[in-house]
């Protein structure tokens, strides 16, 4: 599944169902962080905010690490 598949409303819940839905929400913030971090830097945003949403990034990376580990995402 991709994080822009949808799985159908009537589909048979997988085990662990809501750890899988964890994973997948953790890995759109991962998607937002690099994108604000990317984005900021082409624009040449103060170093603040570039520092700041490269922080924010180097978190969303850790949780979908720490989601990776409890379901298979």
């Amino acid at each position: 599944m991709t994080l822009t598949a949808h799985r159908p409303q009537d589909a048979r819940p997988f085990p662990g169902d809501g750890a899988r839905a964890a994973c997948d929400e953790a890995c759109k913030v991962l998607l937002r962080a690099w994108h604000d971090y990317e984005v900021l830097k082409a624009l040449g945003a103060p170093r603040d905010a570039v520092s700041e949403a490269l922080g924010a990034l180097q978190r969303a990376r850790g949780e979908v690490a720490r989601r990776r580990l409890m379901a298979t995402c």
